[in-house]
């Protein structure tokens, strides 16, 4: 009986490598990847890029250079101070790979609102921002790479960044408050 329990869990070892053909590669640079059956190789785990955002108040926009080709799936910022005056809009767009100095908008939840610290709603104030308040564009969809499609925004498939690509973050400068922002970019390398 013994003998035939391994025997099985040999054949079912030996069945999941043939059908599944993927391996874990140690990188020369201490990092992991993916090698699939076909050699294509995919980077192991989420990264997450930050980068400050100085003067949500003053129009202005700050880049994060990515070595290598991914995606980026969330933007999510945190403020430094109170927005007082009005509602600021972060916008997040991707560096046109064929045309240098142009950016492409993301499809879906390409903006981030961050609101003024003070809102009013039927005659009372809720805080809603202030110095640590988080705010995040949520899932991100669609084309942003000049090689992507359409029917990726369709698909809900997050945009694509080209290797050694460029991703631009504005701000409108609209609340004229001199308050800075720490920007998370939640980013799966391919």
């Amino acid at each position: 009986m013994r003998n035939f329990l391994f025997t099985c869990l040999a054949m079912l070892l030996m069945t999941g490598v043939a059908v599944a053909g993927w391996n874990i590669k140690q990188r020369d640079d201490g990092t992991a990847e993916w090698q699939d059956g076909d050699g294509g190789t995919y980077r192991l785990g989420q990264q997450i890029l930050s980068v400050n955002l100085e003067n949500l108040g003053t129009a202005s926009t700050t880049y994060v250079s990515v070595p290598y080709a991914g995606r980026i799936f969330q933007v999510d910022l945190a403020v430094h101070g109170d927005v007082k005056t009005t509602t600021e809009m972060v916008t997040v767009s991707i560096m046109s790979a064929t045309s240098n100095g142009n950016f492409i908008d993301i499809t879906f939840n390409n903006n981030i609102e961050v609101a003024s610290a003070n809102q009013r709603s039927s005659d009372q104030f809720y805080l809603l921002g202030g110095p640590g308040a988080r705010y995040s564009s949520g899932p991100m969809t669609g084309k942003a790479a000049d090689g992507s499609t359409a029917a990726e925004a369709e698909a809900g498939v997050p945009p694509s960044v080209p290797e050694g690509g460029t991703i631009g973050i504005a701000t409108g400068g609209a609340s004229a408050a001199d308050v800075d922002a720490t920007i998370l970019i939640y980013y799966i390398p391919k």
